[in-house]
């Protein structure tokens, strides 16, 4: 499920695909499909993942407050705008923010996802 987060996180959900996944993960189509029986069970599994980690539901995950520490990646292309605007750990929420203080009260790492 780290080579999906991997592969959406770079190409987005339009790269997300079986052959992607296998690639990033070091293994076959096959293995993927006998484990997660489709690309959509993978994807479900993956976000079941994500809200089990983060304690927070899908569509509102904020980028702190997790029950543990977990890395945050932060991607450089957000430093062109003056104001962010982060989920806040519900779908129906969210907190304005900077660049410079997003990567600092999430010890961020800043990374090109071009």
């Amino acid at each position: 499920m780290r080579a999906t987060v991997k592969v959406v996180a770079r190409d987005g959900l339009r790269g997300f695909t079986y052959r992607a996944v296998a690639r990033e993960a070091g293994v076959t189509n096959a293995l993927i499909a006998h484990h997660f029986g489709s690309a959509r069970g993978l994807l479900r599994a993956t976000l079941e993942m994500a809200k089990s980690a983060t304690g927070q539901p899908i569509g509102g995950v904020a980028p702190l407050g997790h029950p543990t520490n977990l890395p945050t990646y932060i991607d450089t292309a957000l430093e062109q705008y003056p104001e962010l605007w982060a989920a806040a750990g519900h779908p129906n929420t969210v907190f304005r923010t900077t660049y410079s203080e997003l990567l600092r009260i999430t010890a961020g790492l800043a990374v090109d996802m071009d």
